[in-house]
């Protein structure tokens, strides 16, 4: 419903009154939409049941002429964080024999020195 015929319908100004929770049945559609902040809606999309949402922000900024304000958008922010971990792994285990490496070493001519 456009947002000048709710204001002419004399519909309740706040739009979003409790979060949308829709699922489709016989697919993995889903989306959910709440109200974070007066005229500020976040919109989680999802179209796998296995994969990220589609997040974004807009804010109602008039309803006459409608005018929506995107905030801000992101995809694959979960997945992003879980993959993060696997691209920290393997510099770290370097990292990690690198400083092994040198510090048996150290300790070696250390060994060396004091025998002598």
């Amino acid at each position: 419903m456009f947002l000048a015929e709710r204001k002419k319908a004399e519909m309740p100004k706040r739009l979003c009154t409790e979060a949308v929770d829709y699922h489709e049945a016989d697919r993995p559609y889903w989306l959910q939409l709440e109200e974070i902040a007066p005229a500020t809606f976040h919109l989680q999309v999802w179209n796998d049941s296995m994969g990220d949402p589609f997040e974004s922000a807009y804010q109602v900024a008039s309803t006459h002429p409608e005018r929506i304000i995107p905030l801000w958008q992101r995809r694959g922010a979960n997945m992003a964080r879980a993959l993060s971990f696997f691209y920290a792994f393997v510099p770290s285990i370097v990292l990690y024999k690198l400083l092994f490496y040198l510090r048996a070493r150290r300790l070696k001519k250390k060994q060396q020195a004091s025998a002598l």
